[in-house]
């Protein structure tokens, strides 16, 4: 009888390891740990997702909220955000596909300064100084497809669509609608474990911004136009500097068209890739082109992956370098009988930027636990010179670098990270008076630039931690805190920031 249930006993246990060891090898089949171990799917050849067999999806449902006074120069100082988001890899005989799906709905308070989506996307900005809430939609469509046309070849396209609506209602509101669309075909020919590709892209960023006044107002709004470097305009949000309201131009339109190529290179675990894009940007539509900025940008990624018995090693790094420049137009509108024609007179080079920045990571995946590194070093040199003699330049350097860890625990992932990042900023100023008989230096806003350089310049640490419960055959649950928090003194804004997140989805 004892023996027996020893058996019993022991059978049990060995059923109970099994068990765990299947649950934990499906934990780590999630869907970044399957993005992850093909290299080409960090690449920009979407053929390469066809260099992996493995189909996963996942669908997630979340909501957060985030709250502090630690944050940059007009971010909310709270802010609610939900969304939805799907994501997928599939392949079904020759073809393979790549997809996602979203929408985000956030909603911020107290919220003033960029009246753009994403500021620092363009070389010029507006900003106007009336706090109120915001609110924030993002949509996203990708779709991806690679077929094996030959034993040797694949072919694939890619198409990414995003879209934004950013609007304010109080006082002087404003309304933006952003576009940003590409299409990428890609090539790959492969033997045995060498792999070879090149890969095209396309595409189009747009945004236009539109401010009213709602109501009757007892003073005129103001609005500040930055054209680099924190000089710029202050006048009426109504004045022919501001653009925002201009005869015959509907709102403040800024667009970029880029095209570019890629090329990569992969064998057994080593993946290398380079590529080159153009970009001609406007700011203005028809006639009425105010700005021009092209920009040239060069990328490079090397990655290898080492497959050993206790887990897998993942070694990336990557190479990112902008040369950015831009011109204001001095346009003349001349009317006769009625019709209005603008003519470009001359253009300044006001603007330029030259940009490195260098991402190294390291991360280990078992299916127990996991281990990630990563840092990222952007240096920039910026030249602004707007209005002769004078000349502003910044020599900046971004630092920033985490590391986070996550262990399975059954039918539980626990993950904590802690993080650190900070700015180096010098900046230098010279006007050839002498020369000139007197000192003439374009407009900025003080307050505005002191917060944004010591909220650059603050040192700043952050933490996290998160679990996630599988409760029901690929139905879970995660639950998330954040904290960031500064040793800075003397600063004009706060010490801390905390956020909290909470989700629901579905891996399969």
């Amino acid at each position: 009888m004892t023996q027996g249930r020893a058996q019993t006993m022991n059978r049990l246990v060995t059923f109970g390891i099994a068990l765990l060891s299947g649950i934990c090898v499906l934990h780590a089949q999630s869907f970044e740990t399957v993005r992850d171990h093909n290299l080409w799917n960090r690449g920009q050849n979407v053929a390469g997702i066809a260099q992996d067999s493995t189909s996963v999806s996942y669908a997630r449902i979340y909501g957060g909220y985030e709250s502090g006074p630690l944050h940059n120069y007009g971010q909310a100082s709270g802010l609610w955000n939900a969304g939805v988001v799907t994501e997928s890899i599939r392949h079904i005989g020759k073809l393979s596909f790549c997809g996602k799906f979203s929408f985000e709905q956030s909603q911020g308070k107290d919220m003033y300064g960029s009246m753009f989506t994403e500021p620092g996307t363009y070389p010029i900005d507006v900003l106007e100084f009336t706090p109120g809430r915001k609110d924030l939609q993002k949509y996203c469509a990708h779709g991806g497809l690679s077929y094996r046309a030959s034993r040797s070849v694949r072919l694939g396209l890619l198409a990414n669509f995003d879209a934004a609506n950013y609007s304010k209602r109080k006082d002087l509101r404003h309304m933006n609608y952003c576009q940003h669309f590409f299409i990428s075909p890609g090539l790959i020919w492969h033997k045995d474990d060498m792999a070879a590709g090149i890969s095209v892209k396309v595409g189009k960023r747009s945004e236009t911004v539109k401010a009213e006044v709602v109501g009757s107002a007892e003073s005129t709004y103001f609005a500040f136009f930055d054209k680099g470097l924190m000089y710029g305009q202050y006048e009426s949000w109504e004045g022919s500097g501001i653009h925002l309201k201009e005869a015959g131009v509907n709102g403040l339109p800024v667009k970029d068209i880029y095209a570019g190529a890629s090329v990569q290179f992969s064998y057994k675990g080593l993946f290398i890739e380079g590529g080159y894009t153009y970009s001609s940007g406007k700011a203005g539509e028809k006639d009425f082109i105010w700005f021009e900025f092209p920009a040239n940008h060069a990328n490079a990624h090397i990655a290898y992956r080492l497959d050993t018995p206790d887990g897998n090693h993942f070694f990336r790094f990557g190479f990112d370098w902008e040369n950015l420049g831009n011109r204001e137009n001095i346009l003349e509108k001349t009317a006769i009988e009625g019709v209005t024609t603008v003519e470009k007179l001359a253009s300044n080079n006001i603007f330029r930027k030259e940009t490195c920045t260098f991402m190294p990571e390291y991360s280990f995946v078992c299916d127990k636990w996991e281990i990630a590194w990563k840092a990222e070093g952007e240096l920039s040199g910026i030249v602004s010179s707007q209005l002769y003699p004078f000349v502003c330049a910044w020599n900046l350097f971004d630092l920033s670098t985490d590391i986070s860890s996550t262990v399975r625990l059954g039918k539980f992932d626990v993950s904590a990270s802690i993080g650190f990042c900070q700015g180096f900023l010098e900046e230098s100023s010279a006007t050839v008076s002498d020369i000139a008989g007197g000192t003439a230096v374009p407009y900025r806003i003080e307050e505005y630039h002191d917060y944004c350089t010591a909220y650059l310049k603050a040192p700043k640490y952050n933490v996290s931690a998160r679990a996630k419960w599988d409760f029901f055959k690929g139905l879970y649950a995660m639950i998330e805190g954040r904290y960031t928090g500064t040793t800075a003194s003397g600063v004009p804004f706060g010490k801390y920031r905390w956020g909290a997140s909470v989700s629901i989805g579905y891996d399969f």
